[in-house]
């Protein structure tokens, strides 16, 4: 499975998550990471329902942008992906698994992976999910 894992500055994810219809930007406003994605409502113009469409801020989308080189992704593509800010600590801003692909360690591997390459460095997240909570407690992840 380790060779599943694949990964990305930001802004070249962002392309790939495009190009195999991977609702990225969606996710990552569900993960509550509000500071990188725009919301859209519309109206459906006969039933009048709320249309929700999400992409992300021009500015996370230039790969010349300094600081989007502080923002990376590590992906088993179609399964689950893990967002993260580097400085002088790693915090966690997305980690969200497909639906169908749940409860298959995928997290966890992608969790892992990033404390593995990154021994030197303090990972935090914030979250409120338990399940998450369970991996980073178990894998000393600071919440």
């Amino acid at each position: 499975m380790d060779s599943e894992i694949k990964y990305y500055k930001l802004y070249e994810f962002i392309s790939v998550a495009d190009r195999d219809n991977i609702e990225f930007a969606r996710y990552t406003y569900y993960c509550s990471a509000r500071k990188f994605v725009i919301e859209t409502v519309d109206h459906h113009p006969i039933t009048e329902a709320q249309i929700r469409s999400y992409e992300f801020a021009d500015f996370y989308l230039a790969p010349n942008q300094f600081s989007t080189y502080n923002y990376h992704v590590l992906a088993i593509l179609g399964k689950s992906y893990l967002m993260y800010e580097i400085s002088d600590e790693i915090f966690i801003w997305v980690c969200y698994t497909e639906e169908g692909y749940r409860e298959k360690g995928h997290a966890s591997n992608l969790l892992s992976r990033l404390k593995e390459t990154n021994p030197e460095k303090i990972i935090k997240t914030d979250t409120y999910n338990k399940s998450l909570e369970k991996i980073c407690m178990r894998l000393g992840i600071q919440l």
